[in-house]
């Protein structure tokens, strides 16, 4: 074999490894998400100009697991739990029927409350100033460890975004 041929044939299995990396950490996203929260998630995200990776470890950070499985076949579609403020009382309106009406819903608090201008002026910024607006703007009383629970799920299931 040439050498050229070998710098070609290492050059292929290294696209392919690539290829397989994407395509288990697609995977692994699906499997920590569920359906309404990656539509939700999507949608807040070009809402709000906010980092995709970062809503998406944020929803995780408030609703995941058995938790999100049982709030989906519910067609409960608040993933980060606005209204609810850290206690069990199920906010009751409708329009946490739909991820899409409920992202917008969750994105137009974002825009026009006071308490969330952090948040806001983040849009666009890199991940770690958009974890801090969130920390900031005590979204969660918890302040998700101060912001290393969003940075440890980004990390695991959203490194590519």
């Amino acid at each position: 074999m040439t050498l050229q041929k070998l710098k070609l044939n290492l050059i292929s299995v290294a696209i392919l490894v690539a290829l397989f990396s994407a395509a288990q950490a697609q995977s692994a996203q699906a499997a920590v998400m569920t359906p309404g929260q990656h539509i939700f998630a999507h949608q807040l995200a070009a809402k709000t100009h906010l980092d995709g990776a970062v809503v998406k470890a944020w929803v995780l950070a408030e609703t995941s697991g058995s938790a999100a499985r049982h709030r989906e076949a519910l067609h409960n579609h608040n993933w980060l739990n606005w209204g609810y403020f850290d206690s069990s009382k199920t906010p009751t309106n409708a329009v946490w029927r739909s991820p899409k009406n409920s992202a917008n819903a969750i994105a137009k608090t974002i825009m026009y409350r006071s308490q969330f201008r952090g948040i806001r002026n983040s849009a666009g910024k890199n991940r770690e100033t958009q974890i801090r607006a969130i920390v900031k703007s005590r979204w969660a009383a918890s302040g998700y460890d101060n912001g290393k629970i969003l940075r440890a799920l980004i990390k695991r299931y959203f490194k590519k975004g």
